[in-house]
Parts: C-alpha cells; sequence; structure tokens
C-alpha cells in the first residue's frame, strides 16, 4: 500500500511537473509567434523582402511575396520568383557582377532598377551572403528593400537645392 501511494504520488508530481512545462512551452512558443508577427509587420512597413536563392536550383523563397511587394502583377517574376528578368537592362551587367563578386568573397551587394509592365520604375536595394553548406548545397540569403521613395525625395532634395543655387547666382548676377 505504501508503494501503490508512494507510485500514485509520484504519478501526480510528474503530471503536474508536465503541465507546467506544457504551459511554459506554449507561452514560449506564443512568444515566438508574436515576435514572427512583428518582424512581419515591421519588413512590410519598410518594404522589405528577406529571401533566399537556392543557385543549384534557381529558385528563390521569399518572405513576402516580392510581386506585391514591388508592385508586380501576379506571374510577372516566372516560378523562380527571380528579380534579374524584370530589371532594367542596363543594371543587368550591374547584378551579375555582384552576383559574381558574391560567390568569390561572399558579400552580395546591389543597387538597380526593376521596370513593371507598366514601364514604370522601382529602384531595389538588396545585401547578402554566399552560404556554401555542409551538404554542398549552395545558396544566398538576403534581404530586398525598395527605395524608390527615398530615391525620389533624394531627387526633389537635389531639385530644391540646385534651384536654390541658381536663384542665388541670379540674385548675385
Amino acid at each position: 500500500e505504501r508503494a501503490q501511494a508512494a507510485l500514485q504520488a509520484a504519478n501526480l508530481d510528474l503530471e503536474r511537473r508536465v503541465q507546467e512545462r506544457t504551459a511554459a512551452l506554449v507561452r514560449a512558443h506564443q512568444g515566438v509567434q508574436d515576435n514572427e508577427e512583428r518582424l512581419r509587420m515591421s519588413l512590410e512597413v519598410a518594404r522589405v523582402a528577406a529571401w533566399e536563392w537556392n543557385l543549384l536550383t534557381g529558385h528563390m523563397t521569399w518572405s513576402t511575396d516580392p510581386e506585391l511587394l514591388f508592385g508586380f502583377p501576379h506571374g510577372a517574376l516566372g516560378p523562380e520568383l527571380r528579380l534579374v528578368p524584370v530589371a532594367h537592362p542596363e543594371d543587368r551587367p550591374l547584378i551579375e557582377s555582384a552576383i559574381e563578386r558574391a560567390l568569390e568573397h561572399g558579400l552580395f551587394e546591389a543597387e538597380y532598377r526593376l521596370v513593371r509592365p507598366d514601364g514604370s520604375v522601382v529602384w531595389i536595394t538588396e545585401r547578402g551572403r554566399y552560404v556554401r553548406d555542409e551538404d554542398a548545397s549552395q545558396r544566398m540569403v538576403g534581404i530586398s528593400r525598395d527605395v524608390t521613395a527615398e530615391k525620389r525625395l533624394l531627387g526633389d532634395a537635389r531639385q530644391a537645392r540646385d534651384e536654390a543655387l541658381r536663384q542665388s547666382r541670379l540674385k548675385d548676377e
């Protein structure tokens, strides 16, 4: 009877500890989900998408829909979801050169234009790194950010500065 009572007490204690551990795991899982949602919202507000590019298959995996983020119609980036096919023709050599440098040195950095089907331009800046995994898979991971609004603001500021300088020269003359 004592052994039975001890066994029952041990089972109750074990069950209590399992419930406490389960509750702790549920709280931790909820915290991870909350952090993921915050990150997703931050990326969306910043107009940033994280990506992983499998260099062997050419397929890209994105944290968010790049077509929607960068204002392209569904299917415009093809099944691989790569941006290079819609890059401005003058910028493609720059992108290829940045990829070659990344394969040699590990770091990828590029800024280029994408051309939407309606002819409008989206400026993209990208940063990433080349990763060679133990299983010999090769991939690049990074982020792409829409900097079109910043480019416009910078252009407007330059125009305003140039106009102010012109007006100053006219006044001096």
